[in-house]
C-alpha cells in the first residue's frame, strides 16, 4: 500500500491494545496485575511494534537475498516453483510496506518508512553485512528455509489471536493481520515446497550441520528476546516514562530469559515447534 494512503486512513486508537497481553513476555510474570492498566495498555503496544519490525526485517531480508538467490535456480528448484518464489518476493515487498506504515502511524517519532531502517533491530553495519551475506547462499545454507516457515506460521498463529471475536484490539491493527494472514497460507505452501525441493536431497550430516546454525539463529531472533527488552526499557525510563505514559518493571529481565521464552509466548507457532521437533524429525526430514 502506497505510504501516502496513510493520511486517509483512520486515527490510530490509542485507547486499546494493539496485540493481545497474553503473547508479550511481561504479562505471564508475576508483576504484570501490578501494574496500572494504562502501563499494561502501552506495554502491549509497543511490544506490537516490536513484531511488527521483526516482521519487517525478516521479509525484507527474505526479498532481498534469499527469495531471489533461490527462483534464480530453476535447474534446482523447477520452473514452477520459481515462478511462485517471484510472487513471493513481491507480496513480501508489500506486506513490509504495510508493516511499516502502521508502525509510522503508530509512532512517527521513531519509525520510518524507508527500507532498511530499524529501531528495534540493530543497525551494526558489520553484523547486518554478514547476515545478508548467509541470507544470499540458500542452497550453502538452507536453514534458511527453516527459519522463514518458522515466520510465516508465527504470523498465522499471531494474526489468528489477534482476529478472535473478543480480542478488543484496535481495529487498523486487526484489519492488517486479516490482509496479511491471507498471504502467508500460500507462504506456507511454498516453503513446504522448498524443504522437499532443497532439504531431503541433503545428507544427514548437512542436515546437522544447518541445524545448529538455525539454534544460532533462534536464539539470536526468538527465543532471547533482548531488543524489544532493551528499546522498552529505555522508552520507559524515568526520563521518559512520564511523557509515553509507562512505567518501568524489574521482573522483565527474568520474564525474557531464553529457559521461559517459549512458554511465554516469544515464539514459534505450535505446528513450527512440533516440525522441528525431536520426535517428529525423522518423518519430516529434519535432524535435531
Amino acid at each position: 500500500m502506497p505510504a501516502e494512503a496513510a493520511t486517509t486512513r483512520p486515527a490510530i486508537d490509542f485507547s486499546r491494545p494493539f496485540l493481545p497481553a497474553r503473547l508479550t513476555t511481561l504479562a505471564h510474570a508475576p508483576s504484570w496485575k501490578s501494574l496500572e492498566t494504562r502501563h499494561q495498555l502501552r506495554y502491549t503496544q509497543l511490544y506490537a511494534l516490536y513484531l511488527n519490525e521483526q516482521t519487517v526485517f525478516f521479509e525484507e531480508l527474505l526479498a532481498t537475498n534469499v527469495l531471489p538467490a533461490l527462483y534464480q535456480r530453476p535447474d534446482r528448484i523447477g520452473e514452477e516453483l520459481a515462478e511462485d518464489l517471484r510472487r513471493f518476493e513481491a507480496e513480501e515487498r508489500r506486506h513490509s510496506s504495510w508493516f511499516r506504515e502502521i508502525n509510522r502511524r503508530g509512532d512517527p517519532d521513531r519509525f520510518s518508512l524507508d527500507e532498511g531502517t530499524y529501531v528495534f533491530i540493530p543497525a551494526d553495519a558489520r553484523m547486518r553485512a554478514v547476515t545478508a551475506w548467509f541470507a544470499r547462499r540458500p542452497f550453502a545454507f538452507p536453514c534458511w528455509i527453516w527459519l522463514m516457515l518458522l515466520q510465516e506460521e508465527r504470523s498465522i498463529s499471531v494474526a489468528r489471536e489477534c482476529l478472535a471475536k473478543d480480542s478488543g484490539l484496535e481495529p487498523e491493527f486487526v484489519a492488517l493481520h486479516r490482509k496479511h494472514m491471507a498471504d502467508e497460507v500460500d507462504h506456507v505452501h511454498w516453503d513446504i515446497k522448498l524443504v522437499e525441493q532443497v532439504w531431503l536431497p541433503l545428507p544427514m550430516w548437512k542436515r546437522r550441520l544447518q541445524t545448529r546454525i538455525f539454534g544460532v539463529m533462534m536464539a539470536e531472533f526468538f527465543t532471547a528476546p533482548k531488543r524489544s527488552l532493551k528499546t522498552s526499557a529505555d522508552t520507559c525510563s524515568p526520563t521518559n516514562a512520564h511523557e509515553r505514559g509507562f512505567s518501568t518493571s524489574r521482573s522483565s529481565a527474568d520474564t525474557c530469559s531464553p529457559t521461559n521464552a517459549h512458554e511465554r509466548g516469544f515464539s514459534t507457532s505450535r505446528s513450527s515447534a512440533d516440525t522441528c521437533s525431536p520426535t517428529n524429525a525423522h518423518e519430516r526430514g529434519f535432524s535435531t
